[in-house]
């Protein structure tokens, strides 16, 4: 869809990349807390692609309807909403909380 000139999901892309790189700085390289906020940060990196969806609707959809069968593009509709962005949210922070801490279970590095 065009992904290269979507602005909306770079600017979130560059903002959450450069926030993590912040809070490593703050918090120190060589800290294990710094790791442990900057991860969930670059967590949600992934999922800024999805940012049209929530806040350029109709331009996304409209990039959609050129590439994309109508009906799997208005099914797309009902998942636009403040909520859904909310929902994504949490659940890619969550996954990238457990997902930190497991690696370091399992790297058996002490905190």
């Amino acid at each position: 869809m065009g992904e290269i000139s979507m602005p909306v999901m770079w600017l979130g892309i560059i903002l959450l990349i450069i926030a993590a790189e912040l809070m490593r700085y703050m918090f120190g390289y060589d800290s294990r807390l710094g790791i442990r906020w900057c991860v969930p940060v670059l967590g949600l990196v992934p999922s800024c692609v999805l940012l049209p969806l929530y806040f350029d609707r109709a331009e996304y959809f409209s990039r959609a309807n050129e590439e994309m069968a109508a009906d799997y593009v208005s099914g797309l509709d009902k998942y636009a909403t403040i909520w859904m962005f909310a929902l994504v949210t949490v659940l890619c922070l969550a996954a990238s909380f457990i997902s930190e801490r497991i690696s370091e279970k399992i790297l058996k590095i002490e905190g």
